[in-house]
């Protein structure tokens, strides 16, 4: 249609039609109209460039102008999201190609003149920067805003499609161009005149971590080979009764633990390698006073209890997409050794030693043992003979169950697998304290928590001998 013999009708004609769809299935097929929007941005650049004049553009451009405040006011009332990027950044582009057919005058009443759409601080303050005029907020009035500073451009593509579209606002029009330089010295500077405000930091340009998706998780940051230690705090996180006694506990807490916040803080405003300075915390070899084995391992149980806290609560509120874990890497050893962050180890190795120190700081503070309590239960190892009263039975207590999983379809048949009686004979057979004779059965009930009624299975034996194996 660019090249077509008949004029300009064509250009139009296919411009004209691919708006009459712009609310209705380029929405359905949100995250497949990027080609869409390509199509239709190059068709009114071209028109644009050609001195082609589109037909009702002023119409055409309040309408995307309503659709974007629309979407501001959803994400304002919800904390969420209604529209997929694709369609959010194509209609930031449309916006921004509808707005080169306009005068100065009119980008002025569209961008921040009294009265008009106000369209430069709407991008500034909502789509791109909220979180940055939440602090401005705070930095005036001492008090942050109760709901969450989200911004309506959530991703690199959009952010992108809305500095472009600020950018067009101020192209050819002064006081646009005045009021985006205002708004942005207001937010990033302290201090004026310019010259002397204080410098920008790192964060404010160059953000080590990424936000939070709305409504999603707070990942772990992995240091090379640490991901069955992030698997396991995960999952302990993930059990409500366990997340809510951890941050529950404040009593091990003083005012000489300000030192661990502000190394936590320092830590996740610098862009380093993790694994390169876990060790370089000056307290960690600064001489102490000679404990006593026992307290010394009450002060480390202590310890692994405080930086575990401190991990949950970040998993829990930070508006972080991950967290950096060093406190942790760098108070936790595995038996007594520090642990080398690009060392793979095994999980249910990390959890027992983990569970044990957790249990034994809930201990040392007055509270009940709660992973022990939630994680753990008994089970009975009974070994009876068929034939004779004689009964031989032994209650264990566990945190965890080796299950074979080879050849087993699920779970629960690995349980079965488990539970299931053997014959007791040869010579791995059972000697009672007292002799007897005749077949035994084996039972082992299954594990049981609390109070609930205890399952058991059973299964039969024959020995010789009245020796009983051992399942």
């Amino acid at each position: 249609c660019t090249r077509c013999c008949m004029g300009h009708r064509p250009l139009l004609f296919f411009i004209t039609l691919l708006f009459t769809i712009l609310g209705g299935a380029a929405n359905e097929n949100g995250k497949h109209s990027d080609v869409y929007f390509t199509l239709l941005m190059r068709l009114l650049t071209y028109a644009y460039n050609s001195n082609i004049q589109v037909p009702n553009v002023d119409v055409l451009l309040n309408d995307e102008i309503d659709w974007l405040k629309r979407v501001r006011d959803y994400i304002k009332n919800t904390g969420e999201t209604n529209v997929e990027d694709p369609i959010l950044e194509g209609h930031l582009g449309v916006t921004k190609e509808l707005l080169s057919f306009q005068s100065p005058e009119k980008k002025y009443h569209i961008g921040c003149k009294t009265g008009g759409a106000n369209l430069v601080k709407e991008l500034i303050d909502y789509f791109i920067f909220p979180a940055s005029k939440a602090y401005l907020q705070y930095m005036r009035s001492g008090e942050l805003p109760i709901k969450q500073a989200i911004p309506v451009c959530g991703s690199p593509a959009t952010v992108n499609a809305g500095f472009e579209l600020l950018v067009a606002l101020a192209f050819g029009c002064v006081r646009n161009l005045k009021q985006i330089v205002n708004c942005l010295t207001e937010l990033f500077y302290i201090g004026t005149p310019v010259t002397t405000c204080e410098a920008l930091g790192e964060w404010e340009y160059l953000p080590p971590v990424g936000p939070r998706p709305p409504k999603g998780f707070v990942g772990l940051k992995n240091a090379g080979a640490t991901c069955y230690m992030n698997s396991v705090i995960q999952q302990l996180y993930m059990i409500p009764s366990i997340r809510n006694s951890i941050l529950a506990i404040d009593s091990i807490w003083s005012d000489t633990d300000d030192d661990i916040f502000k190394g936590e803080k320092q830590d996740s405003e610098n862009n380093v390698d993790p694994r390169d300075d876990v060790f370089r915390y000056p307290h960690q070899f600064e001489d102490k006073p000679t404990l006593s084995k026992v307290e010394d391992r009450k002060e480390y149980n202590i310890a692994v209890l405080k930086h575990l806290q401190i991990t949950f609560g970040h998993l829990a509120a930070s508006q972080l997409q991950y967290y950096v874990p060093k406190g942790f890497w760098q108070q936790f050893r595995l038996w007594g050794e520090p642990v080398n962050l690009r060392e793979q180890h095994d999980a249910l190795e990390f959890f027992n030693s983990l569970v044990d120190s957790l249990d034994e700081a809930f201990k040392a503070l007055g509270y009940p043992t709660v992973l022990s309590k939630v994680l753990g239960g008994s089970f009975a190892d009974q070994k009876i003979c068929q034939g004779c009263p004689h009964r031989y039975e032994c209650e264990e207590s566990f945190t965890t169950l080796n299950v074979d999983i080879r050849n087993h379809q699920n779970l629960l048949d690995s349980l079965e697998q488990y539970v299931k009686g053997d014959l007791l004979e040869g010579a791995n057979n059972y000697v009672p304290e007292q002799p007897f004779s005749g077949p035994a059965s084996h039972h082992l009930n299954n594990p049981q928590k609390n109070d609930k009624p205890q399952e058991t299975h059973e299964s039969n034996e024959e020995i010789s001998s009245c020796l009983i194996k051992d399942q």
